[in-house]
């Protein structure tokens, strides 16, 4: 938990312009940061949604054979992983509610609900459309949430 919290807190840091990024637009960097802050969402909300998703914690073939020749033989290359790309940012909205409802990350609901609004408020330039549209749905997602119902924070997020 405190390392999600940790990056969280660089991926904001990222979306102000106020850590150095080398090689790389912070653009695209917000983005790619936001996939991986996605994916482990997914992973830790539920289990099964990753397995669903061909993916697996399965290190048998890790046995016999070195790590280069791991990734050198299948990461990335089945068709099952350009989806499973693709399709962890249309489960974040999702997982990030299922998290949220669990102990001890539901007491960190109204941490998850502020960083949602500051990366929306104050990243304008360095968010995608489709990472400012991300961000809304997870936010809006959390309406069943406690934290959510109270009147500054519902009317704020529907732009009331």
């Amino acid at each position: 938990m405190e390392w999600l919290l940790e990056f969280m807190g660089y991926i904001k840091k990222v979306s102000l312009n106020t850590a150095s990024m080398q090689n790389i637009s912070p653009q695209e960097a917000v983005s790619f940061l936001l996939w991986i802050f996605a994916a482990c969402v997914v992973a830790w909300a539920d289990h099964a949604l990753p397995m669903l998703l061909g993916l697996s914690a399965d290190c048998s073939a890790w046995q016999c054979e070195t790590i280069d020749r791991v990734f050198a033989r299948g990461l990335g290359k089945r068709p099952v992983d350009t989806l499973a790309v693709k399709e962890i940012f249309t489960l974040l909205p999702g997982s990030l509610q299922i998290l949220l409802t669990k102990e001890p990350w539901k007491e960190q609901t109204p941490k998850f609900i502020d960083w949602l609004f500051s990366l929306m408020e104050n990243a304008n330039e360095m968010l995608t459309q489709s990472s400012r549209e991300l961000l809304k749905a997870s936010l809006l997602a959390l309406r069943s949430l406690p934290e959510f119902k109270k009147k500054a924070i519902w009317t704020k997020a529907y732009g009331w």
